[in-house]
């Protein structure tokens, strides 16, 4: 079976008064903003720890996922960035169902039993 490239999910999102595209990121563009978010320090015991700052991740995932430039999202008000920050983390950790799942909740709907 070859694998065939999915187009990635939009959705426009109308904060006041101003329309976002939002698009799903690539797994490769997901990996890159979590190496930018990801530190190395050296804990008591001297060795390497990686840790990942989960706030600085979802800003870089909304900046890569809208196309706001870094000046444009730190221009905005707190609650449209909540807001974005919740629509770009809902489309990328969506429970994504596979065509044969559709097809059977579709199926069950028009027999009345879904």
């Amino acid at each position: 079976m070859t694998a065939k490239t999915a187009e990635p999910g939009r959705k426009t999102a109308t904060l006041r008064g101003t329309a976002y595209n939002l698009r799903e990121l690539s797994i490769g563009e997901y990996d890159e903003a979590v190496q930018k978010a990801t530190d190395t320090k050296q804990n008591a015991l001297g060795e390497d720890v990686e840790t990942t700052d989960r706030g600085r991740l979802l800003r870089f995932m909304v900046l890569k996922s809208s196309g706001l430039t870094l000046k444009e999202l730190a221009e905005l008000p707190m609650p449209v960035v909540l807001k974005l920050n919740q629509l770009v983390n809902d489309m990328h950790y969506l429970d994504e169902k596979s065509d044969e799942e559709k097809a059977e909740a579709s199926e069950g709907d028009s027999t009345g039993n879904g």
